[in-house]
């Protein structure tokens, strides 16, 4: 709406507060939301802040938002950072990981569920505290360290499931967006070290691009998530469609694959299907973007493409794209403000 103030203005306000209504319906009894797909509160909590705030819903005026921000603070280890276990997911209960260890992911997502919440203006202290956890965590190449044993689900546990289920998400490409908005909230927090970090990172991006212009994502299916989060942290970085190789090449990815009725869908067989190797932390796997059986869309992978193109500007080059993909969003929201649940299939 931002970047379209006059298409379908009322329609989209509308969407937006059932959005609104429905995140305050689901929230916990503990301030979190529970994730059915990352792990898992902090996870959630995150999105939903994110989601909060860009409604306009801060600290000062939602009850909603005050009560999530004082649930992840009250969770902030020793170290500045967050952990928590896949068993959350399990007992529907927030669960740290074994021995109180943090994690470098979850203490992104928490990290940027603060800043949304409005914890800058309030007291930066925590922020500091786990941005310098991540900082001084970055390798030479821009990478971060994976934090798991035999390419595991063990981003926060030993590995103890199949390896077709064994899915890092510590792949994913976030940790830029953190430290670029982490700098602008603190423009004079150590700022040669977070200029230094999102150097490193935007090189680490554009070499593990694929040849396609895509990302492959070990955490969401597959290529459309991933290069999702992969515009997102360019796009903070200063990087755009007119400035960046990685960035054209990437949107171009993503429109090509635009389906008739404006959406993206991506079937869970891109994460196993063979086309380009390529090393991805102790694995060897092999990848290519596979469209859902019956070249159907979902709600969720138009959603986060749609954040994609956006993030490359592509509201300045030509909206088309995005006005059709919010339309099938807008067309497909129930009453009370949650979406048809699309269930991938899986064997």
């Amino acid at each position: 709406m931002k970047l379209h103030l006059g298409h379908r203005k009322q329609e989209i306000e509308n969407s937006i507060r059932k959005d609104v209504r429905y995140f305050e319906d689901i929230q916990m009894p503990d301030a979190s939301w529970y994730g059915n797909w990352g792990i898992c509160f902090t996870y959630a909590t995150w999105f939903a802040l994110r989601g909060l705030a860009a409604a306009g819903k801060t600290y000062h005026n939602c009850l909603a938002v005050r009560k999530a921000a004082d649930f992840l603070l009250k969770l902030q280890l020793d170290d500045g950072g967050w952990g928590e276990s896949y068993l959350s997911c399990l007992a529907k209960k927030f669960t740290p990981l074994e021995g109180n260890r943090s994690n470098l992911v979850q203490n992104a997502w928490t990290l940027m569920g603060l800043i949304h919440s409005g914890q800058a203006e309030r007291d930066p202290t925590p922020l500091h505290r786990a941005a310098k956890l991540l900082i001084n965590s970055q390798k030479e190449d821009g990478e971060f360290p994976q934090q798991s044993e035999n390419c595991g689900i063990s981003a926060f546990e030993l590995a103890r499931t199949s390896k077709w289920l064994e899915l890092n998400p510590s792949e994913m490409l976030e940790d830029v967006f953190i430290e670029q908005q982490f700098k602008k909230f603190h423009p004079g927090h150590r700022k040669q070290a977070i200029e230094n970090s999102i150097r490193k990172a935007v090189r680490y991006f554009e070499d593990i691009q694929m040849p396609d212009g895509s990302w492959y994502g070990n955490w969401g299916i597959c290529f459309t998530y991933a290069t999702w989060f992969a515009l997102r942290g360019l796009a903070a970085a200063g990087k755009t469609y007119h400035n960046c190789l990685a960035v054209r090449k990437a949107a171009d990815f993503l429109l090509k694959l635009q389906l008739d009725d404006g959406g993206w869908g991506e079937s869970y067989l891109s994460c196993l299907a063979k086309k380009n190797k390529v090393k991805l932390s102790l694995c060897l796997v092999t990848q290519k973007f596979t469209p859902l059986e019956g070249n159907r869309s979902n709600l969720v992978q138009n959603a986060w493409t749609l954040m994609g193109l956006i993030h490359s500007g592509q509201a300045e080059r030509d909206p088309t794209p995005l006005h059709r993909a919010a339309k099938l969003l807008i067309n497909s929201q129930k009453e009370d403000g949650e979406f048809p649940q699309q269930r991938v299939p899986l064997p």
